[in-house]
């Protein structure tokens, strides 16, 4: 099988179910009663032809009072309480199946017929107490309402043989809401707590002859429990209080929406998210139906992903989603799914393929293998569109154990990738003070690199992000890291987030030089920035090598302004300023024969700096900007640094190739070494004098691109360099700390 290595960021659109039901403002019932259903022998205590309900509880005094179904001052077939003279009463009492939620209503029809004495009313309960009452006193005008403190006016008046409309809504603020006939107000801060409400009572008390009190029509309906084999879609970004799926019904999270339940989810019918959207879960996840993450395959090239789900095998991956399949015959036939194991010497080595024997779901040899948490699989398929991932949703914090595998002729990178249904920032992942985490300690670089099939003028390619280039990872999305120490690399719940399905996130309004090699099929490209606060070494979390799992044949990087880690940087950040000082050093690997052509972009940089290339084989310079681009066929191989660097001049110093020829950097990267960059070659003096005028250290070298020179044990303060090149003198100050 031929063997691509790449990761791409996954954008498309997401077909869900035509459903006019939208998530968070299409109700659902999940209670109700109708008096119809009930005759006076069957309305009982105990009784209950309704659903979603506990069992009425029936009580009364002794005489002159009872209850009965049938015309009760809003209609017939109602139910109906009556409590004759003074000190007798009658009560009916619903328990709910749960504590009223947020977001859930509930509402009856209530009436009466002239009442002359006592009172009738509507009470929720917590645990038998009275929360919210709603009632009519004899003597009064209008009903009214109490939830805890003083009574108020419900907006209803005295109304004899009408059916009447009470709803009470128990909002997601953890206000209430109601409506009662002509009456209604919104977003009341209760004097009691209303979270605990688990039943609902009427009573009459004290009513004179042929005085009764009627409700019919009880019911519950919610906004955040799906019922009744619904579908319910989501195209919007939006927060719940819980999330509950009943059996037969239906969820579709669309490619604009990013869910966040803040309380709990209980599953036991179908939830499907689509790629590009993203579903957070503050608290647990239950229940036995299907989550699905639809991730989108564009191409039928390599990707790297991660299940974002948890359970799924990998025999059922391969059933249902059909994967390529590669070198091999029979049951050693290689199927393009693969884990990384960077314990292998050989690059190509390193993907683990499983095979045809494995995964057919025929052979004895079947493995039950799951799609590992927080594992990077490569993955091909046989035609493009959507995967899906199916199992349950993660909740936890999740732990990915980092190996080195370098002692075997390996490496210390580990494919590791988003374990969640949401996005996680790169910054979060790299840096301890944005999570508690100890990731940051196991890392040898604040880096992570993603394969984007967009880079490199379509051909693809591994680029860093740090922390100067931020991302938020998508759900299903596959990484690598490079470990400096084994351990638990931590990927917390708490960095979680909804962003946009996009690959890269919009730069700041910093300076900024992209770099391109190109030959006559590939193009490789470097990022410079220029931030406040960096360095011109290695700052860790600032500055990233280019992906170094596998051979990079052709590839453009730079090195550091004035050390020389070794690294090859796919992005260097420096200071924002004294930027006619910094003299990049430019890498490239290449063969020889080939045609490479350099060009540069760049934004935001000061006024007047332009970008010149130096190649040091004929000491030219070339003035990129618009479409200008430097060109040469090489003579001889190229790995590394030496040949090629970067200029950021002032164009109003007129600057040429003789001028330019003189542009040296020193630099003091420790007190015990002087960098000099930008002679060349030749033979080359440095004299040193302290502001007395001493000399405290004379040297020569051969100029290479960038020299270093050791400096003698010297007191903190300023010195000037006296530089003898081929070209000429140059006098510096340097200040040394």
């Amino acid at each position: 099988m031929k063997k691509n290595y790449f990761l791409a960021m996954l954008c498309v659109a997401f077909t869900s179910a035509i459903s006019f039901a939208q998530l968070g403002t299409t109700t659902f019932n999940t209670a109700t009663d109708v008096g119809s259903s009930y005759n006076t022998a069957t309305w009982t205590d105990g009784s209950n032809l309704g659903t979603g309900f506990g069992s009425w509880t029936l009580t009364k005094s002794a005489n002159n009072s009872g209850r009965y179904i049938g015309d009760s001052g809003q209609g017939l077939n109602s139910f109906a309480l009556f409590s004759e003279f003074n000190g007798n009463f009658s009560a009916a009492e619903r328990s709910l199946s749960s504590d009223l939620k947020k977001g859930e209503t509930i509402s009856v029809n209530l009436g009466h017929t002239p009442t002359i004495n006592g009172e009738v009313f509507l009470q929720l309960l917590d645990d038998g107490v009275a929360v919210f009452t709603l009632k009519f006193a004899g003597g009064d005008d209008r009903w009214r309402i109490n939830d805890g403190g003083s009574d108020f006016d419900s907006g209803q008046l005295y109304s004899a043989e009408s059916s009447l409309a009470f709803t009470f809504s128990y909002n997601d603020d953890g206000t209430y809401s109601y409506t009662f006939g002509t009456g209604s107000g919104n977003n009341f801060n209760a004097a009691n707590t209303i979270s605990g409400i688990n039943s609902i009572k009427f009573q009459s008390t004290n009513q004179g002859g042929g005085q009764n009190f009627g409700f019919n029509n009880l019911s519950i309906d919610s906004k955040y429990t799906i019922t009744g084999n619904s579908t319910v879609a989501s195209d919007a970004d939006i927060t719940l209080p819980y999330l509950t799926v009943e059996s037969g019904s239906t969820v579709n999270i669309g490619t604009t929406s990013g869910v966040l339940v803040s309380g709990n989810l209980d599953n036991s019918g179908e939830l499907n998210i689509a790629s590009g959207s993203s579903l957070i879960i503050n608290g647990t996840s239950t229940g036995t139906g299907a989550v699905t993450y639809n991730r989108n395959i564009p191409t039928t090239n390599w990707y790297l992903v991660s299940a974002p789900v948890e359970g799924q095998t990998i025999v059922d991956f391969y059933t249902d989603e059909s994967p390529a399949l590669g070198s091999g015959t029979g049951n050693a036939q290689n199927v393009a799914i693969a884990p990384y194991d960077n314990a292998q010497a050989s690059g190509t080595d390193r993907w683990n393929y499983y095979t045809e024997g494995q995964v057919d779901g025929v052979d004895g040899d079947d493995t039950s293998d799951t799609f590992a948490t927080g594992t990077g699989y490569a993955i091909k398929m046989q035609a493009s569109g959507d995967v899906a991932f199916t199992g349950t949703l993660r909740t936890n914090d999740v732990g990915v154990s980092l190996s080195d595998g370098s002692g075997s002729g390996g490496n210390a990178f580990n494919f590791i990738g988003n374990p969640y249904t949401s996005y996680i920032s790169v910054s979060e992942l790299i840096e301890e003070d944005n999570v508690a985490t100890g990731n940051e300690a196991l890392l040898s670089q604040q880096t992570i690199w993603l394969w984007d099939e967009s880079a490199n003028a379509g051909a693809g390619g591994y680029v860093p992000k740090n922390l100067a280039a931020d991302l938020e990872i998508a759900p299903g999305q596959g990484f690598f890291v490079l470990t400096g120490s084994a351990g638990t690399f931590d990927i917390t719940e708490a960095m979680q987030s909804h962003s946009a399905d996009t690959f890269f996130t919009p730069s700041s309004n910093r300076p900024e030089i992209n770099l391109t090699l190109t030959n006559e099929s590939e193009t490789r490209a470097t990022d410079i920035y220029y931030i406040d606060g960096t360095t011109t070494g290695f700052d860790n979390g600032y500055d990233s090598s280019i992906f170094g799992g596998f051979e990079n044949e052709f590839a453009m990087y730079t090195h550091e302004v004035t050390t020389d880690s070794g690294r090859n940087l796919g992005i260097q950040s420096l200071p924002d300023n004294d930027y006619e000082n910094m003299i990049i050093p430019v890498g490239i690997n290449a063969t020889s024969g080939m045609t490479i052509s350099i060009s540069a972009s760049s934004v935001n940089l000061p006024a007047g700096i332009k970008l010149y290339l130096q190649d040091t084989s004929d000491n030219s310079f070339t003035l990129l900007e618009n479409d200008s681009k430097f060109t040469t066929t090489l003579t001889s191989d190229l790995n590394g640094s030496g040949r090629f660097y970067l200029y950021t001049a002032l164009d109003t110093l007129g600057i040429d190739s003789t001028t330019l020829n003189d542009m040296i950097g020193i630099y003091t990267p420790t007190p015990e070494q002087l960098r000099i960059v930008g002679v060349q070659s030749g033979a080359a003096s440095v004299v040193l004098y302290n502001t007395l005028g001493k000399q405290v250290l004379k040297t020569t070298f051969q100029g290479q691109g960038a020299n270093n020179i050791a400096l003698p044990t010297l007191a903190s303060g300023v010195y000037v360099i006296k530089l003898t090149t081929e070209s000429g003198i140059i006098n510096r100050k340097i200040i040394l700390n």
